[in-house]
Parts: C-alpha cells; sequence; structure tokens
C-alpha cells in the first residue's frame, strides 16, 4: 500500500468533502489530505513542498489558480500540481500547464479510479519532467547548475525578494593554478579536479543555496537570505576547502580560488550589475595574489 500526501487547495466545502471522499474510496493506497481554502495559505503550502502532489481549484473566492499557479513558478516548485475545474476550457487548461501544471481534473466527472490514476500519472511524470530539467540545467562533468539556469535563478531570487524584502548573497569564484594543474597533468586531472571543487562547494552551502559552473573553472553561489556572518562563513569554508590538496597518480594536486562577493539590493539593484560588482571584486583579489606572487620571485 502506497502512502501519499495530498493537499487540496479548493474554497469550496462541497468540492473539498467530495474529493476528499473519492480518495477514501481507493482501494490499495492510503492519502493523508490537508484541506486549504485561500489562495495565500495555498501558496505557502506549495512553498513549502510538504505534500506529494496539490489539487487547486482555478475558481478560488478572492483569486483564482491561475494566480496561484503564476506565483508558484517563482518558487521553484518540484511537485506536481492538478488543476480542479468545473468547465472545460481548452485555453484555460492550455494555459495552467503552460504555468506548471502537472495534469487536469473535471470536479463534476470525478471518480475513485480516475482520481487514483490521475495522482500516480502525475507524480510519476512531475518525477521524469525534473530528471530531463536537470539533465537540460545541470553541467554533465560537476552536476552543478549551467551558467543559464545559474543567471534564470539569479532573476528569480530578486523577484523574490521584491515580494519578501529578503536579501541575498552572490558569490563568484575563479580557480588559481588551475591552467598548470592541466598543462602537467593531463584534463583527466583537471577533470577530477573540477568535480572535486563542485563537492567542496556545495559542502560549503546550506539547503536552499544553489551552485553553479559558469565556465570552464569559473564557478556562482546564490546564497538566499543570507547576513553579513554567513556570508564570510559560507566565503571562508569555500577557501578552505577548495584549497584542500588532491592527490592524483601518487602526486599533490593543489589550487586555490579568488572569491568576489556581492549583496542584492545593497550592492546593486539588478541581477547585471550584481555579477559585475561580484566579477570585479574577483580579479580585484586574484590581482593582489598575482602581486604578491611576483613581489616575492
Amino acid at each position: 500500500m502506497a502512502d501519499y500526501r495530498i493537499s487540496i487547495i479548493v474554497d469550496s466545502f462541497d468540492d473539498c468533502l467530495a474529493l476528499t471522499r473519492r480518495l477514501s474510496q481507493i482501494d490499495g493506497h492510503h492519502y493523508h489530505t490537508t484541506l486549504i481554502h485561500d489562495v495565500q495559505t495555498g501558496f505557502e503550502a506549495i512553498a513549502q513542498q510538504h505534500a506529494d502532489l496539490y489539487f487547486v481549484d482555478l475558481d478560488l473566492a478572492g483569486d483564482n489558480g491561475i494566480d496561484l499557479l503564476r506565483r508558484a513558478q517563482f518558487i521553484n516548485n518540484r511537485k506536481p500540481i492538478v488543476v480542479v475545474t468545473g468547465n472545460e476550457n481548452p485555453i484555460i487548461d492550455m494555459q495552467a500547464l503552460e504555468l506548471g501544471a502537472t495534469d487536469f481534473i473535471n470536479k463534476n466527472e470525478l471518480t475513485p479510479q480516475m482520481l487514483n490514476r490521475t495522482i500516480r500519472h502525475a507524480i510519476t511524470r512531475k518525477v521524469h519532467e525534473l530528471r530531463l530539467q536537470h539533465a537540460a540545467t545541470h553541467d554533465a562533468l560537476t552536476e552543478l547548475a549551467q551558467k543559464h539556469h545559474f543567471q534564470a535563478e539569479l532573476d528569480r531570487a530578486i523577484s523574490r525578494h521584491l515580494r519578501s524584502g529578503d536579501s541575498f548573497g552572490l558569490l563568484l569564484l575563479d580557480l588559481d593554478q588551475f591552467k598548470p594543474v592541466n598543462d602537467e597533468h593531463g584534463h583527466r586531472a583537471g577533470d577530477e579536479l573540477l568535480k572535486r571543487v563542485a563537492e567542496a562547494l556545495q559542502r560549503s552551502v546550506r539547503n536552499g543555496d544553489l551552485v553553479g559552473r559558469l565556465g570552464g573553472d569559473e564557478f556562482g553561489v546564490l546564497l538566499e537570505s543570507v547576513t553579513a556572518d554567513d556570508l564570510t562563513t559560507i566565503r571562508n569554508a569555500i577557501s578552505r576547502r577548495v584549497q584542500h590538496p588532491m592527490s592524483w597518480r601518487n602526486t599533490r594536486v593543489q589550487v586555490g580560488c579568488s572569491i568576489g562577493a556581492a549583496v542584492y539590493p545593497s550592492d546593486a539593484k539588478s541581477a547585471q550589475a550584481l555579477l559585475e560588482i561580484a566579477d570585479h571584486r574577483m580579479y580585484a583579489e586574484k590581482g593582489t595574489k598575482t602581486d604578491r606572487l611576483v613581489s616575492q620571485r
């Protein structure tokens, strides 16, 4: 018997009763339902991602399900949303699918068999969708976010800030002395080192932060709801872990990194400006290291 957590975001008591009654009649599965009757609470429930699937009524009072789907796009929803509608409208149905709905059902044609099939298919379809999405948006070597995906998430972070007021941080990172590793030990050693760096970055950040590979040996970190202390702690952890030596065919291989940090909105008011400031600070740090090396010769 499979257990699923289902959130029903429907403002009509009769519709809630109909859905829960049909779910209780399904053999072989146990559905734990949570009933939600307004858009804001529904949005908060989707943001928390605690359910396995969300039913969303298109006819919510004071707002509508389309607006809720539109808001859910900005929170990186990873769970299936099934739209509940009382009228078949191909235009609205298509709009709902374009906004991220996995499927839709007609509340006037509910049967336990149809509900069970819809739930199972929606959950399976979402899993496959996320796998394809991951392959399209993540670097094959390091499993980190690709540059275009990282920049899209940066834009989403700004949109979230405009609603919540929370600041967020951006770190840009460039490896020091990576080219000599490639030149002396070959590209396989360089690739292995990049994978180790990616793992070090992932271990240094918090749940919900995003790490991306932006170029050959350039990386980015997007830090949600960050404080100055958080930024310093994470930056120091990254520097320490990246500098940890790697053994390659009985040879010690080691690189360092230069990091530039910027905070939205105190440092910049746009994604491009934030990237430029962090990039400038990163190369300023790299230049300081180069100057030290020259003076030591």
